[in-house]
């Protein structure tokens, strides 16, 4: 009962997924990284619904470097690092992921990372480094 579980989570995961990546992933049309890069994001993920927090930060770090745009990778990551207590971690994983959206222009998504540091390390610097860039960005409108 206890895989059927992880299995129908992980399923969700890879459908939610690609919807995000769909929209998100900034890497140009014909390149193969994303493709490459995917494997170790679902091996991530599963790792990470079983709670082996190592294996899975290594399959997104994997992940992250054959797809250097890959925002899930990012994002799960840093949710792994939240997981295991390493808040440090977490954030510097959430605030390259807001680094990414500043690339491709994606302020909502900008802030949903920064709602997201809130929670999970709201005593991280890195929190108010990227709230200031954001608003850097808004002055600049």
């Amino acid at each position: 009962m206890k895989r059927k579980k992880i299995f129908i989570l992980l399923a969700i995961l890879f459908i939610v997924s690609i919807h995000v990546l769909a929209e998100t992933n900034p890497v140009p049309k014909g390149t193969n990284a994303f493709i490459e890069a995917l494997p170790y994001l679902l091996k991530g993920n599963r790792y990470l619904a079983e709670r082996s927090f190592e294996k899975a930060i290594g399959c997104y770090q994997t992940a992250i470097e054959i797809d250097t745009f890959f925002v899930l990778a990012y994002h799960n990551m840093g949710n792994a690092y939240a997981l295991k207590g390493c808040s440090i971690s977490a954030a510097d994983s959430f605030y390259k992921l807001g680094l990414l959206y500043f690339k491709i222009n994606n302020i909502q998504m900008v802030n949903k990372t920064i709602e997201k540091m809130c929670e999970l390390t709201p005593d991280s610097p890195l929190v108010q480094k990227l709230t200031d860039k954001l608003n850097e960005e808004k002055k600049e409108e």
